[in-house]
């Protein structure tokens, strides 16, 4: 899966991200969140922080989880939350850990992943990343800041989920 941002409340992008992984077709049921795939790799290219341009971007304890966080709507789309995100992120005079999960959803129709902080119905699950062991970084970032992702992916192969 591709997409064309690498974002969050300080960092900017040119096109820059690929995620790969895998989701699971089919009704999955059960209390949220509930298991519907995982994250094997997911790279950012062309990243800027307020200090210039990543010189590193290191994800660590993969694969991540992906887990449906709600109902499916009318519409077809289904809350998702990527648990277990942990990186190493660098730039001049710059780094620090993000750990926690990104928010988002997927929607049958188009086949698209969306990472939003904002999914269409009220996630059950808080989704939250947040800025540890910072070291340098002038305040920008600093520990405790959340970080948030926005972007989307459109899947290589079609899935539908459907979550109840």
């Amino acid at each position: 899966w591709s997409s064309d941002v690498c974002s969050s409340d300080l960092v900017k992008s040119k096109p820059a991200s690929r995620i790969n992984g895998s989701l699971t077709s089919g009704t999955h049921t059960g209390n949220s969140p509930v298991m519907v795939g995982a994250v094997s790799g997911w790279t950012f290219n062309n990243c800027d922080g307020p200090g210039g341009p990543f010189a590193k971007f290191k994800l660590r304890s993969l694969p991540y989880s992906i887990a449906a966080d709600s109902t499916t709507n009318g519409s077809g789309e289904t809350d998702l939350i990527i648990n277990g995100i942990n990186a190493f992120i660098e730039w001049v005079g710059c780094q620090f850990t993000l750990t926690g999960s990104a928010a988002g959803y997927y929607t049958n129709r188009n086949h698209r992943l969306t990472l939003t902080p904002n999914p269409p119905t009220a996630p059950l699950n808080k989704a939250q990343l947040t800025v540890k062991k910072v070291s340098g970084c002038a305040g920008l970032p600093s520990n405790g800041h959340h970080f948030t992702i926005e972007t989307s992916y459109m899947l290589s192969i079609p899935v539908k989920i459907n979550s109840s």
